[in-house]
């Protein structure tokens, strides 16, 4: 059984990890990374690339009903640009009796109340009773977002606020929360593009509708990383449950689609311990990783359609970003790779799902990112997952661990979305990335489930080139 203050202890392990000689210096110094205040980290320029990010290693603890910073990081640029920014963490409860909803946002530069098109509300409750460990259903959040830079320093929070609760002292627990920004100058041959409207998508049917799209006209074969998110509610508090999916596609000179994710939306009446009288509100998250071979221009399209149930699904605030690499790129240089349809692990030790190498040229930073749905297997025994980051090896790297439990319902189980993104420092040379994932308590004969998970990393300047590589 895995008790929330054991939990809180295993991210001040692995924050250790950034502070061995040769992974950090005493202050911003090109090309290498430095540790800021606290766990904040920025970087110098690196192939006129820049980025900022911050982790928290363990547990953020609040009561608050006003916005108030998680994570936060900053930069300054004598030129104007795009950022592209990814804030993620996974939640829980600090007490195994509380129940609370939760809102969060992405800030640029007011540190007040954040971007409301980028809002994500999630409830966080009590286990089901066929959950064994006990220590409430944990969840994920995720929030992908682009800005248009003017020249200047940048501040990107990523905030959080308590919704409803059970009580007014009920602390929210934010475990490993992480924000991490990509600043794209103008001249490189990277492009980008970004969609946040705001606003909300319902859908009745189980046809497929789109939410956020954008588009890119590029010149000639390279890869695109697509990053899209939003939350599902209930259309009306009497209305049923039910299991939406969301996929991202690609249409134009070729097309494709990838990386479904399902989502389970409960009624608050069918969820014991719940306070929120609107229905189980959710996060969802999903990334791609598309090759282009042909010249043209490409839109990519989060999609939205009903998996199972006869409500009307409903997403809110989704928001998208993608990221054109070109290959052999002499400013940034990407490996990726696709995990299959259905990925079963059984075991309480870590394992790696996907994984890409790259040789960094110097000592610089990696701006990671990996997506996943995750649900039961065919045997429908409940777990609580862990996924994390791992570098050059099976111990995860940094605070990135991300907790997902999975329980039977009336259908195929409780399925959800992992998240996790971070900024890394490198050394120089060749590394491998992984996306790991274990059993980390429940039902012993349970086997963590995962579907298409998606891993993606950035390095400036890399000097070999990883084709983008697809799982079976």
């Amino acid at each position: 059984m895995q008790t929330a203050a054991l939990r809180r202890l295993l991210p001040v392990m692995i924050a250790l990890t950034l502070l061995t000689p040769g992974r950090s210096a005493a202050a911003p110094q090109p090309p290498g990374p430095s540790l800021g205040n606290g766990n904040s980290v920025e970087f110098a320029d690196n192939t006129r690339l820049r980025a900022c990010g911050a982790n928290k290693d363990g547990d953020n603890l609040s009561t608050f009903g006003s916005y108030q910073s998680l994570q936060s990081c900053t930069f300054v640029t004598d030129q104007p640009g795009r950022a592209l920014v990814i804030a993620t963490a996974s939640l829980g409860l600090a007490d195994v009796t509380d129940h609370y909803e939760a809102a969060f946002r992405v800030d640029h530069n007011t540190g007040v109340t954040g971007d409301p098109v980028t809002e994500r509300t999630v409830d966080v409750y009590p286990d089901s009773a066929l959950q064994t460990n006990g220590d409430g259903t944990d969840r994920n959040v995720a929030i992908t977002a682009m800005y248009t830079l003017t020249a200047g320093a940048h501040t990107f929070d990523f905030m959080w606020k308590r919704n409803e609760s059970s009580d007014v002292n009920v602390e929210m627990e934010a475990i490993d929360a992480s924000i991490a920004v990509l600043f794209l100058p103008p001249g490189l041959d990277l492009l980008s593009c970004g969609d946040q409207p705001g606003g909300s998508y319902p859908n009745n049917t189980a046809g497929t509708i789109p939410t956020a799209h954008c588009a890119l006209t590029v010149p000639g074969p390279g890869v695109v990383f697509v990053s899209a998110d939003g939350w599902l509610r209930l259309d009306a508090p009497s209305d049923p449950p039910y299991e939406a999916a969301n996929q991202l596609v690609m249409t134009g000179p070729s097309s494709e689609s990838q990386s479904i994710r399902y989502t389970d939306v409960y009624t608050s009446a069918s969820t014991p311990g719940t306070i929120s009288n609107d229905g189980i509100d959710v996060a969802v998250a999903n990334t791609a990783v598309f090759s282009v071979t042909t010249p043209g221009t490409y839109t990519f399209t989060h999609t939205l359609r009903r998996q199972s149930g006869t409500s009307t699904v409903r997403m809110q605030n989704a928001t998208l970003a993608a990221l054109y690499v070109p290959d052999h790129s002499p400013y940034a240089n990407v490996c990726a790779e696709r995990g299959g349809a259905l990925i079963d692990l059984d075991g309480d030790n870590h394992a790696a799902v996907v994984s890409c190498q790259l040789d960094a040229p110097a000592d610089t930073w990696a701006f990671i990112s990996s997506t996943s749905s995750v649900g039961l297997n065919d045997a429908l025994q409940p777990y609580e997952g862990v996924f994390s980051l791992g570098l050059d090896g099976l111990f995860p790297e940094n605070p990135t661990s991300r907790y997902v439990n999975s329980y039977p319902n009336s259908g195929d189980g409780l399925d959800a979305s992992m998240a996790d993104a971070l900024l890394l420092p490198v050394t120089q040379g060749p590394h491998t990335f992984n996306l790991l994932a274990k059993r980390q308590s429940g039902d012993p004969a349970a086997e963590v489930r995962m579907r298409f998970p998606v891993l993606f990393v950035l390095v400036p300047g890399a000097s070999t080139f990883m084709p983008l590589s697809v799982g079976p």
